[in-house]
């Protein structure tokens, strides 16, 4: 199961456009091939990754390997520029492989995207969201897939979210939590959150949807505010359904509704720059995050370890020296002071 980019792979080079690398490879990592999936119910899912989120996909991948029902077969595709998910990163993945599922990887070739806005509301989102934008073409061979953010803990199996008839419509996709301002904002009358979508790749590539998407975003820059999620909602409003919101429940430190919403969800969308992996995070549902965490093996539990619970913190600590001043001591340059606390405004004057 160990990944070397090396490896005489099969190429998918072949027949795709110029936005796909062109040494695209596609690594297939699965215990045991399944030789016979005609009593299966096959699920194609998505996810776009980068080496920062990573461990939070392996996270999900296990949560969703440990609520699929028994005839489930999951082809997990993991979207990715090669250079921006390592191959230790790609070990780990494929160390998940089970009897009833496939790990690929499909490499991108980011510069066509480059120039795509990223907007100072969302700093936590990378270029990888827009990644949405090429499904269909990435996929000839599905007529549907499921796409998830790397950021969610699913509950349920799936295979009652990929059976939801999507024959006439874009995309199938739950309400944002801010859709009536969204709406407002956009002049529309559906917004739906772009973190859990059922695709129908089938009407995209008959509408050539693809092109609309990336013509939008060059030509309204200005009014994008939560990026592709903003193109996707405009670009397919007259082709968008909603689902139940227990599909998408995004969860946070402060959505009380939608958290109260998540205690009989089928997928937790731990959505906003606060994650439950981070140490200062107080969502009620960080326990969740973790119930899935500690099934994976040692390595996993390690690594999450060393990153967020030693080294993260220890940015955060230092990230916040000057600018929240919670520091027990802090040096005030300007008036040449060390100050301890600042609710106590004890002051060490220097003296030249």
């Amino acid at each position: 199961l160990s990944f070397d980019e090396g490896d005489p792979i099969q190429d998918m080079s072949d027949g795709f456009l110029d936005y796909l690398d062109m040494n695209t490879k596609e690594h297939t990592s699965s215990v045991e091939i399944e030789q016979n999936l005609k009593e299966k119910n096959i699920i194609p899912i998505v996810f776009s990754c980068n080496n920062n989120y990573a461990i939070h996909l392996c996270c999900a991948i296990t949560s969703i390997l440990e609520n699929a029902n028994e005839n489930d077969y999951l082809l997990f595709n993991i979207i990715c520029e090669k250079r921006n998910l390592n191959c230790f990163y790609k070990n780990l993945l494929c160390k998940l492989a089970r009897k009833n599922c496939q790990i690929n990887f499909i490499y991108v070739n980011s510069e066509i995207f480059k120039d795509l806005p990223l907007t100072s509301v969302c700093k936590h989102i990378s270029i990888e969201t827009y990644y949405r934008f090429i499904l269909a073409d990435l996929f000839p061979n599905y007529d549907k897939i499921i796409y998830l953010d790397c950021d969610i803990t699913v509950m349920s199996s799936l295979n009652a979210l990929f059976n939801i008839d999507i024959e006439k419509y874009y995309f199938a996709g739950a309400k944002d939590v801010a859709w009536r301002d969204c709406c407002k904002r956009l002049c529309l009358e559906k917004y739906c959150n772009a973190g859990i979508l059922l695709v129908n790749l089938n009407k995209w590539r008959n509408d050539n949807i693809q092109k609309e998407l990336f013509e939008y975003s060059f030509n309204n820059v200005d009014k994008i505010v939560w990026q592709d999620q903003d193109v996707l909602n405009v670009v397919l409003q007259q082709g968008i359904i909603y689902i139940n919101n227990v599909w998408n429940a995004q969860v946070g430190e402060y959505q009380l509704c939608y958290n109260t919403l998540g205690k009989n969800a089928n997928i937790l969308h731990h959505f906003g720059p606060s994650k439950p992996w981070m140490f200062n995070c107080k969502s009620p549902f960080k326990d969740l995050y973790y119930k899935y965490l500690n099934k994976m093996s040692w390595e996993y539990r390690f690594l999450h370890f060393l990153i967020f619970k030693l080294f993260s913190p220890v940015v955060y600590f230092l990230k916040n020296f000057k600018e929240k001043r919670k520091l027990l001591l802090w040096y005030d340059s300007r008036k040449q002071e060390l100050v301890l606390c600042k609710k106590y405004r004890i002051k060490f004057h220097f003296f030249y």
